[in-house]
């Protein structure tokens, strides 16, 4: 019986000679995922970069924006490369502690808005004929999001405070968690979570 060889299993010379006829080479698979990884962090950072560090930020667009190493990053900011890669690993592990928990990235608010309109109160399907839901502005529940900004903005001059560096964020997720609430229940048919 003869086995199969994944490229990374096999000899040097085995993986040479499977890296220029096999399809899905390690190369390739680690390629695709580090673009995908860049990809989620730049929508994550798009949507969430407010609530990092400034330092957290700026290294994180430098990091997959920009497309520099972390060495590179280091030497503009004269700082070590173990300091951009531990502020860029805990700005990665905060976008998705906070994605996790707010669940606000397109497709996410797209998947609750999709089971809201399926489940109609009056029982109609979710075909996109019923109205459009009225502006912040037209609504009874805008003057309820007053307190949530506000609470929004002192966290921020917060983040903006700490000089950029953040110890423990319980606190923090804990404000956000509230936030989340408070949003959810003043528009609670585009925003439930699920």
């Amino acid at each position: 019986m003869q086995s199969t060889q994944t490229p990374w299993q096999a000899t040097p010379e085995k993986q040479l000679q499977l890296m220029t006829t096999h399809p899905e080479t390690p190369k390739e698979t680690r390629q695709e995922a580090a673009l995908r990884r860049a990809v989620r962090m730049g929508q994550l950072l798009d949507l969430y970069g407010p609530l990092l560090t400034d330092k957290q930020r700026e290294f994180m667009h430098l990091h997959y924006s920009e497309d520099l190493s972390f060495g590179e990053i280091a030497r503009e900011y004269k700082v070590s490369r173990q300091a951009v890669h531990d502020a860029v690993k805990h700005a990665e592990a905060a976008l998705e502690n906070y994605d996790a928990r707010l669940q606000l990235t397109p497709a996410q608010v797209a998947e609750r808005r999709a089971a809201a309109a399926a489940s109609h109160p009056d029982g109609r399907e979710g075909d996109g004929a019923h109205k459009a839901p009225a502006t912040p502005a037209a609504s009874p529940a805008a003057a309820d999001l007053r307190p949530a900004v506000e609470q929004i903005d002192a966290m921020a001059e917060r983040l903006r405070r700490s000089g950029g560096v953040l110890y423990n964020v319980d606190g923090l997720v804990r404000e956000l968690e509230q936030l989340a609430q408070t949003l959810r229940s003043a528009f609670p048919g585009d925003t439930d979570k699920p």
